[in-house]
């Protein structure tokens, strides 16, 4: 059994420090459910910096999102 397990952890962050601190929540454990507005569904790639290659970003974006549950969610219409 893992330190947080049970746990249920929301991820709302939009940058990079936010999403790799769920990660870390999520590899003790815990169920972390990333929350996605729609139009980061397009943009998703864009945690990690203009200036980065795109494979780089698409590791980057892997590995702070690993072990996470996701949903795009639109928070501003019912």
């Amino acid at each position: 059994m893992m330190a947080l397990t049970g746990t249920v952890v929301l991820d709302l962050c939009r940058g990079f420090p936010g999403a790799r601190s769920a990660a870390f929540l999520a590899d003790f454990g815990a169920e972390v459910i990333r929350i996605d507005p729609p139009i980061m569904a397009l943009s998703a790639l864009t945690l990690t910096g203009v200036e980065a290659k795109e494979n780089e970003r698409l590791a980057a974006y892997s590995a702070s999102n690993r072990n996470k549950k996701s949903i795009i969610l639109n928070l501003r219409s019912e």
